[in-house]
């Protein structure tokens, strides 16, 4: 496990911001307010770890495809990527000191 600068108290709630966000995508995607197509299969896509991920935004601005952003969340940054956006370039992957992107295959 890598150690952080942050404390135990950063990463609750950064898990707690995680569930959050996983709580409204479900509700949006079940909404239909999120397209929930699957891409081809091989495809591959980056997802945040949410433990490991401090919300500096560092991984935004190299996406190619805007498919990263950031957002307020009770009052703390986090960053999202849009799975329907990201191409799997991993432009952002060497902007990322805490290793929070984790490369994901669609099948």
């Amino acid at each position: 496990m890598i150690k952080t600068k942050h404390s135990r108290k950063f990463h609750r709630h950064a898990r707690n911001v995680f569930l959050t966000l996983c709580a409204a995508v479900v509700f949006f995607s079940l909404a239909g307010c999120i397209d929930t197509a699957v891409k081809e299969p091989g495809d591959r896509v980056y997802q945040i770890d949410y433990s490991k991920c401090p919300g500096c935004g560092l991984c935004v601005k190299p996406c190619p495809e805007n498919a990263i952003s950031e957002h307020e969340l009770e009052g703390e940054w986090v960053v999202i990527i849009d799975p329907d956006k990201c191409i799997g370039c991993g432009e952002c992957v060497p902007y990322c000191d805490f290793d929070a992107l984790i490369k994901e295959y669609r099948h």
